[in-house]
């Protein structure tokens, strides 16, 4: 178990930064939208499971201007900046509220017998300590011909840095991410109905430590398992990439569940 307090914490005291400089995090909500536009979605309520700034929040207000939303994220601060910097007129606002709500454990949340048309999560799923489970169970809070949709990183990202410790022996420094054959074999076996994409995005930094700091500042740093690497291993690691670009390449899979 970790501390989610702990972690709501840091993303909301990133909010601003995580705003401007989440670009993974953006190119993934823009390319769930994207294909959103070829749903059909049924009438009744949305939900938004970790909105963070609000790079899928403002599409789903635009794109869906017949449904009710609900708009949620673990972390008070940072839905207070995703409300805060969101363009809504007077109707839009009407039909939108905002919960502070831990995604994972929606069953014990006062929505526990609410059901949707739409749920829709962007990089959220990869801070769940069950990730087949949480899946499922959002499954469920689906309305008949409602739409669940995700996206996040698999645990196939990162090869530079897996292979950068390989090669000096010194334990892998980040967080586990989702397995995603594991889930796509979960959803299988549960008989669900769902397609899904997976595509590679990399982004390119001056050099290894530039690259802890960029994710230090997105609020991300918080390590969810297992033992920190000790002084001696990260000054090994950063020095080992401190003169040369260091390249980060995320496995980003995006998923859609039918319910019938």
């Amino acid at each position: 178990m970790f501390d989610k307090t702990r972690l709501a914490r840091q993303f909301g005291q990133s909010a601003a930064y995580y705003h401007h400089h989440a670009t993974v995090q953006h190119y993934a909500a823009d390319r769930l939208l994207g294909w959103l536009t070829d749903c059909s979605i049924p009438l009744g309520k949305v939900l938004e499971v970790g909105c963070g700034t609000g790079f899928l929040t403002q599409g789903l207000v635009d794109l869906l201007p017949d449904h009710d939303l609900e708009i949620s994220d673990l972390s008070p601060g940072i839905l207070k900046f995703c409300q805060d910097h969101l363009s809504l007129d007077r109707s839009q606002a009407q039909r939108v509220k905002f919960l502070v709500l831990d995604g994972e454990n929606l069953k014990y949340s006062n929505l526990k017998n609410d059901r949707y048309s739409l749920i829709m999560s962007s990089f959220v799923l990869q801070w769940f300590q069950s990730p087949s489970e949480t899946i499922y169970h959002l499954y469920q809070c689906l309305q008949p011909g409602g739409v669940l949709m995700l996206s996040f990183p698999s645990d196939h990202s990162f090869p530079e840095l897996k292979q950068c410790c390989s090669d000096r022996q010194i334990p892998y420094p980040f967080n586990p991410l989702p397995n995603f054959k594991t889930i796509v074999e979960m959803l299988y076996q549960k008989g669900l109905s769902c397609e899904y994409r997976t595509e590679w995005y990399s982004e390119t930094y001056p050099n290894l430590r530039a690259v802890f700091d960029h994710l230090k500042k997105l609020g991300a740093g918080l390590r969810t398992e297992g033992i920190p690497l000790s002084y001696a291993q990260m000054k090994t690691l950063l020095e080992s990439g401190q003169n040369r670009e260091s390249r980060v390449s995320y496995h980003l899979v995006f998923l859609f569940i039918y319910a019938p």
